[in-house]
């Protein structure tokens, strides 16, 4: 039997049951059920800017089996991504610069670069297996990575010090989303004259 069809099978159970359980309503079910599904698409669009022209890989996710409930969970929980330090748009960010008072010199911006984006962490992790610590950061060396792999409560705390304390570090998004508010409160944050972080999300 197909693979694709076996798990719109498995999940259109797992969603009946949901509904019987009252845990989604009808509309949600029919809105979010499997019918169809059709295997992943991986593409890639060039980097025109850079030599050599890389590729950025994307990996399109409609029609496949788990697009309908992806969407249902993204309303779900967006309630928890409504916070101060997150802004959608760069007209959002212009206007929230502009409520900044006091003294410009006496704010510091700081620019992380994203150098592997999130489908490439994920594609990464498909061709290769668990390469967790690669995605975090790209460039450290191996005797660090070993060292703070294996903690992953105060692995992000650990890497975002190296990039306060060296600028040649690059950071790596994996962690960036989820861990974004938590940094708010950190008190190293204010030792390296950061008192604000806003994580901009480009619908």
């Amino acid at each position: 039997m197909n693979e694709t069809l076996q798990q719109e099978d498995r999940l259109y159970r797992k969603l009946i049951s949901f509904k019987q359980s009252g845990f989604i309503t009808l509309e949600e079910f029919q809105r979010c059920h499997p019918v169809g599904s059709q295997p992943a698409r991986i593409y890639g669009l060039p980097k025109v800017h850079k030599t050599s022209i890389p590729l950025i890989p994307i990996l399109s996710a409609t029609g496949t089996y788990n697009y309908g409930i992806a969407k249902l969970l993204v309303n779900r929980l967006s309630h928890l991504r409504k916070s101060y330090t997150i802004i959608n748009d760069t007209f959002s960010f212009i206007d929230e610069l502009k409520t900044i008072s006091g003294d410009p010199s006496s704010y510091r911006m700081v620019s992380f670069d994203r150098n592997q984006q999130l489908t490439t962490g994920a594609l990464m992790r498909y061709l290769c297996g668990n390469t967790s610590e690669k995605a975090i950061l790209q460039v450290v060396d191996i005797k660090v990575i070993e060292k703070i792999k294996n903690d992953d409560t105060s692995i992000f705390t650990k890497c975002y010090h190296l990039i306060l304390s060296d600028g040649k570090h690059t950071f790596s998004p994996c962690m960036l989303d989820t861990k974004v508010n938590k940094l708010i409160e950190m008190n190293f944050l204010k030792e390296n004259s950061i008192i604000r972080i806003d994580c901009v999300i480009v619908n």
